[in-house]
């Protein structure tokens, strides 16, 4: 009968530092009660104590200074440790995007800097109560973990406890949604459209094509946002030239480019914009079986995720947006965040050329 009752208070001896030390009662540094004064105080046997630091060393909230005791860490989990949260995973070819794969890279780089560690939940879903959700939001309640990074999604949290719980620093990298909860960063895609017509009609482009990549189709905003975007830089495009493209199967957008420019025609696109460099392989390699000469017959704009650039079978212009400067933003703003500093409800990161990143 002994045993379930020590069970019983493990959990009560782990609350109860782990509780001293979120609210600041124990600094770092600080020595904690011996296992002495902790077996008499919760009237426990000294198994059970272990039991809870090691759990709290393991946590990273502990320790331990040899014969001279237990100490708190100086770089506390709730304070240093990053949480990625993705909707999707590395095994989800179908969903796991470029832009996942530079910024989950860049992250671990620049984290590798900083103290605490980078925590990654993927395919995490509140109304599944998927298995990555569910220890996203055990790790938030015992503290193990106090900044959030949504890469993909951010609307689909509210009003759960991953949004709710306090003293967690959240940005959000979307411009879908307003989330209170949460800061918002996002890349300026209207930035980026306005430079790539910019550029396209300083080459002397007129008609334009258009490749949109993703699961969700763009909706009507998305393609006004781009007509008028052509149009106030003298360009036009056509219904017949603009083309939405998932990420599977492979091969798509090589067959629909080779379709789009197959036949030398007056009335051919001369530019071709690719909004996702998941195609640019495919859609470089459609121009080559096309006859097309890049730079003569037209020019292509490709979207892209530095540093990760794909190979293309054709010369493109890369535009787009520095992974690296999203990610020390992002963890600047997560900074001031935790330090109750202002920031702006919006923050978005510029597109650049390629040329443009030493600058």
């Amino acid at each position: 009968m002994s045993q379930p009752a020590a069970h019983a208070k493990h959990p009560r001896i782990d609350q109860f530092i782990r509780q001293r030390i979120v609210e600041g009662k124990w600094t770092p540094g600080r020595q904690i009660p011996t296992y002495d004064e902790l077996e008499d105080q919760f009237g426990v046997s000294r198994a059970t104590v272990m039991q809870a630091i090691t759990r709290l060393k393991h946590d990273g909230f502990l320790i331990s200074g040899g014969q001279r005791g237990v100490f708190v860490a100086e770089h506390l989990p709730h304070a240093c440790n990053l949480g990625l949260v993705y909707m999707s995973s590395p095994d989800d070819p179908h969903h796991w995007t470029r832009f996942c794969q530079a910024l989950d890279e860049q992250m671990q780089a620049a984290m590798s800097a900083r103290p605490g560690r980078m925590l990654r939940y993927h395919q995490v879903r509140p109304r599944d109560d998927s298995e990555d959700y569910l220890a996203l939001t055990a790790d938030l309640k015992a503290h193990r973990l106090g900044r959030l990074l949504f890469v993909q999604t951010g609307k689909d949290m509210v009003d759960t406890p991953v949004m709710q719980l306090p003293n967690v620093a959240r940005v959000v990298l979307t411009d879908r949604a307003d989330i209170p909860e949460a800061a918002m960063l996002y890349p300026d895609l209207d930035a980026f459209r306005q430079r790539a017509m910019a550029y396209l009609a300083s080459r002397g482009r007129q008609r334009v094509a258009l490749l949109v990549g993703g699961d969700d189709h763009p909706g009507g905003d998305v393609l006004n946002d781009w007509a008028q975007a052509m149009t106030e830089h003298g360009l036009q495009s056509d219904p017949r030239w603009q083309h939405h493209v998932t990420f599977h199967p492979s091969g798509w957008a090589r067959h629909l480019v080779h379709l789009l420019f197959d036949r030398d025609t007056p009335n051919r696109p001369d530019a071709l914009i690719v909004t996702d460099d998941h195609f640019a392989a495919d859609a470089t390699q459609g121009l080559r079986d096309a006859g097309v000469q890049v730079g003569e017959d037209l020019d292509v704009v490709v979207q892209c995720n530095y540093p990760r650039l794909p190979a293309c079978s054709t010369p493109v212009t890369w535009l787009g947006f520095d992974t690296s400067a999203l990610v020390h933003k992002a963890l600047e703003m997560l900074d001031a965040l935790q330090q109750d500093r202002p920031l702006p409800t919006v923050t978005k990161i510029p597109a650049l050329f390629s040329q443009e990143l030493s600058k």
